[in-house]
């Protein structure tokens, strides 16, 4: 969306629809890989200060 919207972007009935089919399984796998990204990622950041601080 390019802009703000007092509209829903999609009727609520939708979220029923993916909610009955995604079951525990998939959404454990998918919080195990934004863990995993968000935490490589912050090591990295924290590489990079103290190599920054160093230079």
């Amino acid at each position: 969306m390019s802009s703000y919207s007092n509209q829903a972007p999609f009727d609520a009935s939708l979220m029923v629809y993916f909610r009955e089919r995604i079951d525990k399984d998939l959404v454990n796998k998918i919080n195990q890989k934004i863990v995993k990204y968000f935490t490589e990622n912050s090591q990295e950041e924290e590489s990079e200060k103290k190599t920054n601080q160093v230079k």
